[in-house]
């Protein structure tokens, strides 16, 4: 599927070259207790991404990211939403470029903290400094 591979190429390079690291792709999952944040894809097919990031990789990206090396609540939750904008936003150009696959993006939203993640057929998992943090593609 052009959006899931989309998605995966998007989130390597911000990994790359927002964050200056490395991540892989695993089959491992972000346990309960995360950061929440949701964004559409409007298409020919319609999709909410959600992305569950937990506070011990939330405050490492905080750090590489912003330069921010004890953020507080409202950056968590700011920087929750930015990375999902960066990430649907890149496998935005990725998808076009790639697959001629086009779509808009709304903008994201913070859906709150302590969530539990759901099982999805659209999941995709990174593993992160030690920590994964997992993307959920939901079809509307």
């Amino acid at each position: 599927m052009a959006l899931s591979k989309s998605i995966v190429v998007a989130t390597e390079y911000f990994a790359k070259n927002v964050l200056m690291t490395e991540l892989s792709v695993t089959d491992s999952r972000v346990g309960d207790g995360v950061y929440c944040s949701s964004i559409d894809v409007i298409g020919s097919e319609n999709y909410t991404f959600f992305i569950y990031i937990c506070n011990k990789s939330l405050t490492k990206m905080s750090s590489l990211f912003l330069y921010v090396d004890e953020p507080d609540e409202t950056t968590k939750r700011d920087l929750v939403c930015e990375i999902a904008n960066v990430i649907v936003g890149r496998a935005k150009v990725e998808a076009s470029e790639k697959f001629d696959y086009k779509f808009d993006i709304s903008t994201p939203k913070f859906i709150g903290t302590d969530e539990k993640v759901p099982s999805h057929e659209l999941e995709l998992n990174f593993l992160f400094e030690g920590e994964t943090f997992t993307v959920i593609g939901k079809k509307n």
